[in-house]
């Protein structure tokens, strides 16, 4: 009887230490999960993203969120295509730091209207370099991107090449007009060659 007694109670530890196990067990199961379930939703936001601005042409995107800033070179790209690519960036209302790569890219004023819709809302950027040369700009898109460059107020560092996009002298003085309300500005590069000024 003792024995028995005995083999009871060993056998009702060992049952208390396998669910004790098996407790660990799910628990590490429900980290791992969740951990799993995260990994896939940032992954999931990121595809979005790129989903969103990827078109036709090549596009090559590098964001480093610790420094918040983004390094984005598109090529061979037109309106709508722009448009889709200033919807997401402005969801990046964090930004300090922007260059664009638009040269050469078939943009027009309507996606130049569109890109300065997304610039005016980055009110956090101190760095902007816009190469936007060999386009279609005209003093339309000349003048939508002055006026948002009005909005920038924390810019510091300011990079414009516009050569050969149509800008005409009322596109340049729209410019000229934004750079005066621009105090904060202390490095200015400056290219409008070949615009018919």
């Amino acid at each position: 009887r003792e024995k028995i007694k005995r083999w009871k109670q060993e056998a009702h530890e060992n049952e208390i230490a396998l669910n004790t196990i098996r407790e660990e067990e799910k628990k590490a199961n429900e980290t791992f999960q969740d951990k799993i379930d995260k990994l896939q939703e940032k992954l999931d936001s990121e595809a979005q993203l790129l989903k969103e601005v990827k078109a036709n042409g090549t596009f090559q995107e590098n964001i480093d969120k610790k420094k918040k800033k983004m390094q984005v070179e598109l090529e061979g790209l037109y309106g709508m295509s722009v448009a889709a690519f200033s919807k997401a960036l402005q969801q990046l209302r964090q930004l300090t730091t922007l260059t664009l790569q638009l040269g050469n890219s078939g943009l027009r004023a309507e996606g130049a209207a569109a890109l300065a819709k997304a610039l005016e809302t980055l009110s956090q950027v101190t760095t902007l370099d816009l190469r936007l040369w060999n386009n279609d700009l005209g003093p339309e898109g000349a003048s939508a991107l002055a006026k948002a460059l009005q909005q920038l107020r924390q810019l510091t560092t300011l990079t414009l090449q516009l050569g050969n996009s149509g800008l005409r002298a009322e596109g340049a003085a729209a410019l000229a007009k934004a750079l005066e309300t621009l105090s904060q500005v202390t490095s200015l590069d400056l290219r409008l060659w070949n615009n018919d000024l």
